[in-house]
């Protein structure tokens, strides 16, 4: 898979806005029984083959998926654009730009024109129109680098997590940076990005609470509140007539 599978910021694979059984969509939007079932068989099709890393039969399950919600409009228009966005974001991670662009063109005008520009799905959507026109305008080894800073920017956030509860993680991606990482937040071990491997090592278990996990970030805000009220404090002693001045 290139690495502009998590180019667009939204990506909605999940298919969570159309988890419905047929005698639902029979009965709350007018879709026969028949045509419901085959929509939730493309959906699950769909989402099995991204989970594959399948994506051209993703795509295709997702392009069939799109066809049928078509013969159903205007009842199937919220449902058509978010998988117009999911055909959309398969499209621009396999290089198909001009696709995309039109999947998020048609996705947008649909939200707009049922729920009205301002909505804050129609919002969304043309934020993610104007992301992929961002993209289209970069070059491979901009894409590359900038999917790089995502995958390190994960990866750092694990280490942070795992230092702040004092536990092993472990992380396993498709395409970022599978790792292990102990109980300092250091990296034990790690494959590289966008390639299969196995990866070994020890991973210990623990018991017991850090201060972190007992308190959170509580007492770093504390402190904060307390030094900015001592600085109010000792501001006011060094000038009383500021404060009779903002009273007035």
């Amino acid at each position: 898979m290139p690495s502009t599978q998590r180019l667009i910021g939204s990506l909605t694979l999940a298919f969570t806005a159309f988890v419905f059984t047929p005698a639902y969509a029979q009965l709350v939007i007018g879709i026969d029984e028949k045509s419901a079932a085959a929509m939730q068989q493309l959906i699950q099709s769909a989402q099995q083959h991204q989970q594959a890393g399948q994506w051209d039969k993703a795509m295709e399950a997702t392009q069939k998926l799109v066809q049928l919600q078509r013969d159903f409009l205007p009842v199937t228009a919220s449902d058509l654009a978010e998988s117009l966005a999911v055909l959309g974001d398969l499209q621009a991670a396999s290089g198909e730009w001009q696709g995309a662009e039109r999947s998020f063109q048609e996705s947008l005008q649909l939200l707009s024109d049922n729920l009205g520009a301002d909505d804050w799905r129609t919002i969304d959507a043309r934020l993610l129109l104007d992301e992929l026109k961002l993209w289209q305008r970069l070059s491979d080894p901009q894409r590359m680098q900038l999917e790089r800073s995502g995958e390190l920017q994960q990866q750092q956030m694990a280490q942070m997590l795992s230092a702040q509860t004092g536990r092993y993680q472990i992380m396993a991606n498709n395409d970022g940076l599978s790792s292990i990482i102990d109980h300092k937040g250091h990296i034990v071990k790690s494959l590289a990005p966008f390639s299969s491997g196995e990866l070994k090592g020890v991973v210990y278990t623990a018991t017991g609470a850090t201060p972190w996990v007992n308190f959170g970030n509580q007492p770093i805000i504390i402190f904060i509140l307390l030094l900015t009220l001592l600085a109010v404090i000792k501001l006011l002693k060094k000038d009383p007539m500021m404060l009779a001045g903002n009273i007035q």
